[in-house]
């Protein structure tokens, strides 16, 4: 287990954008479910888009 601090941090920084990603992928799976079909079909435009916007925190 003779990694430099570069593999190291590499890793650590490769394993958590996989879990954001993840986790991204999860919350849209959640949103879309929890959501109604008619705005799912103007989903991310107007004024609904912006809350969704400001209530993810602009993820």
């Amino acid at each position: 287990m003779a990694r430099t601090k570069k593999e190291r941090k590499r890793s650590k920084a490769r394993r958590a954008q996989q879990k954001a990603k993840q986790w991204n992928n999860e919350r849209a799976k959640l949103v879309q479910a929890t959501l109604p079909t008619a705005s799912g079909r103007v989903r991310g435009t107007g004024w609904f888009g912006n809350f969704r916007f400001w209530l993810w925190g602009g993820r």
